[in-house]
């Protein structure tokens, strides 16, 4: 690495070999264009969800608390 920020050429140059492994020297070299597109992350679109949908999920969330309360109640009463 000649300066902060720029890097020279890339190879690997084995040192040594030893029985608790080995070492290796790595130089790196800039990024080069090869003039193929920019390949960029995208997430698929969100479907928007309709108000039936949410109406069934809230729905299935209130039984699923209600449910919780009574094994909660069941399980206090038989501690009495």
């Amino acid at each position: 690495i000649s300066s902060l920020g720029e890097i020279c050429e890339e190879s690997v140059i084995e040192l040594s070999k030893r029985a608790s492994g080995q070492a290796f020297e790595v130089i790196l070299k800039p990024p080069t264009f090869d003039g193929g597109p920019e390949l960029k992350a995208t997430t698929p679109p969100r479907v928007k969800p309709s108000l039936e949908e949410i109406q069934k999920k809230l729905d299935a969330a209130q039984e699923r608390r209600k449910c919780q309360e009574a094994e909660l109640l069941k399980h206090l009463a038989e501690q009495i």
